[in-house]
């Protein structure tokens, strides 16, 4: 079954949009579909939405962001990303949905939905209201869409009206969701990308200086390249990593890498978000110049 949850605060303004979005896609179903697809209104109540998401095989999520993107913009952003251990309070108001990812699927295991997907729309105003901004109001449209077409091929769902109207607009919505994000947030990525590079070239220098030859070259490239991809989060989660390989994973450049492009472009974060992922490769870039400049020393001596 696919569940979806709608959740913010409806008296602030733009952060009940996830609420709006819900009651838009409980009013699209069928009675049929309504006994394979759940919409559940969480409002505010984390711990709601671990319970709700429990015994579900797919799980959408649906919340408004702060973000300082475009008011309007909708960001598809898989579940695993943005999941995070609770804090240590006894407080419940304390307890979010990305808390809930967390702790639901340490909590219950094959009984918690693997398959999680959050869809944020950025907010213009979260002052005290109960009406939704004009930019937040029409991407709310959008994204009831999109919240049951995500999974609607794998869970052989008919959600839409049988209308080659209907699958166009929804083809739309998606152009429109990638379009604005590349255009808000595409250039930050990519030039923050470069970051990479940048240690890629430095580790590639240091070899080229301890190598005798081209084939040790490449074979040290490729002993370095493999650890790199597989313990970076490029294949597998990183939260579902060993602990030992997470230690390991934050020592590659390409691991921070990651997170920046998927930070800029999933999340919309700014440069003093990303910053802390900067550090590592800038680290790690002058570590490896400076095993450069000490083994070409030696080959001089």
């Amino acid at each position: 079954m696919l569940t979806v949850i709608g959740c913010g605060n409806p008296n602030r303004s733009d952060d009940g949009v996830g609420l709006a979005v819900a009651r838009a896609v409980a009013a699209a179903l069928s009675p049929a579909q309504r006994a394979r697809v759940a919409v559940f209104d969480a409002g505010t109540d984390g711990m709601g939405v671990m319970y709700k998401a429990r015994g579900a095989s797919a799980l959408v999520i649906v919340d408004a962001s702060r973000s300082g993107s475009l008011p309007g913009s909708v960001f598809d952003v898989p579940g695993a990303e943005l999941e995070a251990p609770p804090p240590r309070s006894f407080n419940l108001h304390d307890f979010r949905w990305d808390h809930a990812l967390y702790l639901g699927r340490r909590l219950y295991g094959a009984d918690f939905p693997r398959d999680t997907r959050v869809l944020l729309i950025e907010a213009q105003d979260l002052s005290y209201g109960l009406a939704l901004s004009p930019p937040v109001e029409a991407a709310a449209a959008r994204v009831a869409a999109l919240a049951t077409d995500i999974h609607g091929a794998s869970l052989d769902l008919d959600l839409r009206p049988e209308t080659g109207a209907a699958a166009a607009a929804a083809a739309d919505a998606r152009a429109d969701l990638f379009a604005a994000q590349a255009e808000s947030t595409g250039g930050l990525a990519s030039r923050w990308g470069l970051s990479l590079a940048i240690g890629a070239l430095a580790l590639g220098l240091t070899i080229s200086t301890v190598s005798t030859n081209q084939i040790q070259a490449q074979q040290l490239a490729q002993f370095t390249l493999l650890p790199s991809f597989l313990l970076s989060g490029f294949f597998y989660p990183f939260r579902g990593m060993p602990e030992w390989a997470q230690w390991l994973g934050e020592l590659f450049p390409m691991t921070h890498a990651i997170r920046i492009v998927r930070g800029v472009l999933l999340k919309g974060n700014s440069l003093a978000e990303i910053t802390p992922e900067l550090w590592p490769i800038a680290l790690f870039t002058l570590a490896v110049i400076g095993l450069a400049v000490w083994f070409y020393r030696e080959t001089l001596d």
